[in-house]
């Protein structure tokens, strides 16, 4: 989970979108959307 956290704040610095990828479940996805994640995509 700090990997994501990190990945998301660096793309927020860069001011880039951020998408995650293969996101599988409910909890993912709601952690990538608290974490301030722009969107999900499932594989």
């Amino acid at each position: 989970m700090a990997m994501n956290r990190a990945i998301i704040r660096l793309g927020e610095a860069l001011g880039l979108e951020v998408v995650a990828e293969g996101v599988e479940s409910e909890e993912q996805r709601q952690f990538l959307i608290a974490e301030g994640s722009n969107s999900c995509k499932n594989r």
